[in-house]
């Protein structure tokens, strides 16, 4: 039988005992890459939270317009009627007015 360790009491110790070197060493990083991606989530969120409010704080002193919105390019066919002759002369292929 193999030897009873302190450590080995109980069925989830237990078990882990019982395993291989690489596999314990495998299951331990794995563990732990958990809690580090963990962290790492955790502390993105708090950073998150932490500049939405300093941008929120600074937003009522902001002396900084508002960004300027697109302007609507209307075109000269858009505005006039189809039967209606437009004030520009065509030109040919060629660029010369006919």
């Amino acid at each position: 039988s193999p030897p009873s360790s302190a450590l080995c009491q109980g069925p989830l110790l237990a078990g882990i005992c019982r395993l291989a070197g690489a596999q314990a060493a495998t299951l331990i990083f794995l563990f732990l890459t958990a809690l580090l991606c963990l962290a790492g989530s955790l502390l993105s969120l708090w950073m998150w939270r932490r500049e939405v409010a300093w941008k929120h704080q600074e937003a009522p002193g902001n002396s900084t317009p508002p960004p300027a919105r697109a302007k609507h390019v209307t075109f000269e066919d858009e505005v006039v009627p189809l039967g209606r002759p437009s004030r520009r002369v065509p030109h040919t292929e060629e660029g010369e007015k006919s």
